[in-house]
C-alpha cells in the first residue's frame, strides 16, 4: 500500500505487525484518528505516533480497543474517493489478527490478497480466497517480493500459484500479478521510472484502477437497474421496462478505463500551491504598499503622483486598504478624489458626449498601466517568470508543477519565454490536467454540499473555489489574502479585502 500511495506512510515490517483495522482515504493532510470499540469517542493523533497504536509491538493483541484506524493521506491515488483497508495477516501466529480479518472481509467490495516469493499462496489463504468469492466480491491476488528470487525460481513460483488459482476456481481465477513493492517505493521516492516499470506495480495499479472507476460503476449501475426492474413491474409501467433494459444493456457494455486527471501531474504528498509568479507579485506588492501608505500621509509628492494616477488599480487598492490606516487613506486619497472631480467638472462644463464622458472617466481611472504599486512590482514579476522558464528548460515541464501552478495568465506568458516546442507541448498537457483536477474538486464539493455532506468535503475541495478563480485569472487572486492561497484553507468573507 505504501508503494502505491508513493510513500512509506504506514508502518511495515516483516514479524506480524498490524493489530487493528486501518482504513486508508483521500485527506489534504496526513492525519490519522482512532475510534475505539463500544463507544463513540475517538482521538486525533499524528502519523509518527501511528505504530504505536495499530502495531503488535505497540498495540498487542489490540489491548487498547481499537476498532478502526482512519488515515487520511493528500495522495493521487485515493482521490478517485474510494477507501483502502489495511489489515491484519491471515495465518498469524496471534489469533485474534487473523479473527479480525476474517470478521471485516464481508464489508469489503473487493479482496486484494498479498501473499509473497517465499511463502506462496498457504492454506488459509487459499480458504479466505474461496469464503471471499462465495459471496460474490472481485479478488486480485498480489505475489509479492519478486526481488528476492531469481528469474527461474520468480516463473516457477507463479506458474504454481497460478495453477493453484485455477484448480480452485476454474476459469473464474481472479488475476494474478508479480510485484516488488520494495523497488516501487524506492522508484516512486527516486523518481525513476524504469525502475518502476521493473517492480511491476504499474501494471496491478492499472487493474485496480479499471475496476474502481469503471467496473464498480458498472456493477452498481447493473444492480440499481435490478432494483427499480421491481418496482415497474409492481406498477405494470411497460414502457419504462423497455427503457430500462436498454439502459441496462448499455451499462452492461465494456467501457474502457478512463485515467485519474492527474494527467502526468507529479506525485506529491501536499495539496499544490498557487501560481509563483502572482505570490511574488503579490509580497511585493504589500511590501510596497507598507511602506507607500506611511508616504502617503506627509509627503507631498507621494500624493500628488498617486492624484495624477487616478488612485491605484482594482487589484492593488483592497490590499491597501487592508494594510492603511484610515489617517493615511484620507490624507492620500484625498487629492486623489479632488483630481478626479474636476475632471469630472470639466466634462460636465465641456458638455461632452456619452461616449466621449464614457471614455474619458474609463481613461481617468488607475487601470494596472498606470498603477504605482503594478509599476513598482512587475521587475519582480518579470524575474519569477525568467526563473520557471529556466526550470522547465533545464528539468522539464513536469518540474514545474511539483510546488505549484501558474494562472493562466502568467501561464501564456511562460510559453512564450519558454519557446520550444516539445516543451511547450508537455507544459499545456500538465495545465489541462491541473485544470481538470480543479473541476474534480468542484463537482465533489458541488455534490458535497447539495448532500449536506460538507462535513465530509476536504481542504483541497473547499478551497476550490478560490483557487480555480485563482487559475483561471490573476487579478482575483489579488484580492486574497496571501495565506488562502498558500495554505489552500477556503476563503472566508474576511479574506476578500472588500469593505
Amino acid at each position: 500500500m505504501n508503494a502505491m500511495l508513493g510513500r512509506d506512510w504506514l508502518p511495515t515490517g516483516v514479524v506480524p505487525l498490524t493489530s487493528v483495522i486501518t482504513a486508508v482515504s483521500y485527506g489534504s493532510n496526513p492525519k490519522a484518528v482512532l475510534h475505539y470499540q463500544n463507544t463513540s469517542l475517538f482521538m486525533d493523533v499524528t502519523l509518527d505516533e501511528l505504530p504505536r497504536h495499530i502495531t503488535e509491538r505497540g498495540n498487542p493483541g489490540n489491548i487498547e480497543g481499537v476498532s478502526v484506524a482512519e488515515v487520511q493521506l493528500p495522495a493521487d491515488l485515493l482521490r478517485l474517493g474510494f477507501h483502502f483497508i489495511d489489515t491484519p495477516g491471515l495465518g498469524s501466529a496471534i489469533a485474534e489478527n487473523t479473527r479480525t480479518t476474517q470478521r471485516f472481509l464481508p464489508e469489503a467490495d473487493a479482496l486484494l490478497l498479498v501473499t509473497s516469493y517465499d511463502s506462496a499462496l498457504t492454506e488459509e489463504e487459499c480458504g479466505t480466497l474461496e469464503q471471499a468469492q462465495s459471496g460474490g466480491r472481485p479478488i486480485f491476488v498480489v505475489l509479492n517480493k519478486q526481488d528476492a528470487v531469481g528469474p527461474a525460481e520468480r516463473e516457477e513460483v507463479f506458474a504454481h500459484v497460478r495453477g493453484r488459482l485455477t484448480q480452485l476456481f476454474g476459469a473464474a481465477a481472479p488475476p494474478l500479478f508479480s510485484v516488488s513493492a520494495t523497488q516501487a517505493l524506492a522508484a516512486r521516492l527516486a523518481g525513476d521510472r524504469s525502475a518502476l516499470e521493473g517492480s511491476g506495480l504499474e501494471i496491478f495499479e492499472d487493474a485496480l484502477t479499471c475496476f474502481l472507476v469503471e467496473d464498480r460503476r458498472q456493477a452498481f449501475l447493473v444492480g440499481l437497474c435490478g432494483r427499480i426492474e421491481g418496482l415497474l413491474q409492481q406498477a405494470g409501467d411497460h414502457v419504462l421496462l423497455d427503457e430500462l433494459e436498454a439502459l441496462r444493456r448499455q451499462f452492461a457494455m465494456p467501457v474502457p478505463a478512463t485515467p485519474a486527471a492527474s494527467g502526468g501531474l507529479p506525485a506529491r504528498t501536499q495539496p499544490l500551491a498557487g501560481c509563483e509568479v502572482c505570490t511574488v507579485l503579490r509580497e511585493e506588492a504589500d511590501q510596497f504598499l507598507s511602506h507607500f501608505q506611511l508616504a502617503l500621509y506627509g509627503d507631498r509628492q507621494a500624493q500628488e503622483q498617486l492624484a495624477t494616477r487616478g488612485g491605484l488599480c482594482d487589484a492593488h487598492l483592497p490590499r491597501l486598504e487592508a494594510l492603511a490606516a484610515p489617517r493615511e487613506i484620507a490624507t492620500g486619497f484625498a487629492p486623489v478624489l479632488a483630481a478626479q472631480a474636476a475632471r469630472l467638472r470639466i466634462l460636465a462644463r465641456d458638455r461632452a458626449t456619452a461616449a466621449l464622458a464614457c471614455e474619458a472617466v474609463v481613461a481617468a481611472q488607475a487601470a494596472s498601466r498606470i498603477c504605482l504599486v503594478c509599476d513598482a512590482v512587475a521587475p519582480a514579476g518579470a524575474a519569477a517568470l525568467r526563473r520557471m522558464a529556466v526550470t522547465v528548460r533545464q528539468f522539464g515541464a513536469a518540474a514545474l508543477y511539483r510546488n505549484g501552478s501558474p494562472c493562466l495568465r502568467h501561464f501564456a506568458e511562460l510559453l512564450r519565454l519558454v519557446e520550444d516546442a516539445a516543451l511547450v507541448g508537455n507544459l499545456l498537457g500538465l495545465q489541462a490536467a491541473l485544470m481538470e483536477r480543479l473541476e474534480e474538486d468542484l463537482r465533489r464539493l458541488s455534490l458535497k454540499q447539495d448532500a449536506a455532506q460538507r462535513h465530509a468535503a476536504s481542504a483541497e475541495e473547499l478551497a476550490a473555489p478560490a483557487r480555480a478563480l485563482h487559475a483561471l485569472a490573476s487579478v482575483p487572486a489579488a484580492r486574497l489574502a496571501p495565506e488562502v492561497l498558500r495554505s489552500g484553507r477556503p476563503m472566508a468573507d474576511t479574506d476578500r479585502g472588500l469593505p
